[in-house]
This record gives structure tokens, sequence and C-alpha cells, in this order.
């Protein structure tokens, strides 16, 4: 069984044909998670820049909004990663279901 296939399914893609919503579902949490980890590092970034780049004149009031900006962020980072996690987590059990249903197939295969 070189190619993967088993009883005519191929199990190495992450595509489910029997869940279809909870595949695109999964994409979804994971885009929207990858997404939010990037804006919360520009956000994070931009923090830093301003902090760096500000006049000793306004310092506490550029230190008050990069710290809350930066704490912001770092929320918008973590929710990220549980987003990611959520839809790997989704794409395993997934994985789990092919892998099962795949070796169901083999085991009832007629001899």
């Amino acid at each position: 069984m070189p190619d993967g296939k088993w009883c005519g399914q191929n199990v190495q893609h992450m595509k489910n044909p029997r869940f279809p919503a909870l595949t695109f579902f999964s994409a979804l949490l994971i885009g929207i998670g990858w997404t939010l980890i990037v804006i919360g590092i520009l956000v994070l970034a931009f923090c830093a820049i301003s902090l760096f780049s500000s006049s000793a004149a306004d310092f506490g009031a550029v230190l008050t909004t990069a710290m809350t900006f930066g704490l912001v962020s770092l929320a918008l980072i973590l929710i990220g990663l549980f987003t990611v996690t959520g839809g790997e987590s989704i794409r395993v059990f997934l994985a789990i279901e092919a892998n099962t249903h795949a070796w169901t197939c083999v085991v009832k295969r007629p001899e």
C-alpha cells in the first residue's frame, strides 16, 4: 500500500469528504487564529516603535498607551494561539476518524 489508499479512500489528505463542514470550520478557525496572531505581533511592534521614538516630554502618556496596547496585543496573540489550537484539534479528530475508517475497511476486507 505505498500510495496510501485503502478501500478507495486517500487518508493522506486533510480534506474529509464525510465531514465538509468540520473541515471548513477547522480551516476557518486556523485562518482566524493566525490572523489574530499576526495582528497582535504587529500591534506589539508598533507599540515598541512608538515607545522608543517618543520624546521625554510626553513619555508618560506614550508609556501608558503602549502598555495598554501591548497588553491588548498579548491577549490577541493568546486568543489566536487558542483558536489555532482549536482548529488543529478538529483536524486531529478528523484524521483519527479517517484512519479508523480506513482501518475498519482493511479489517473487514473479504479474504
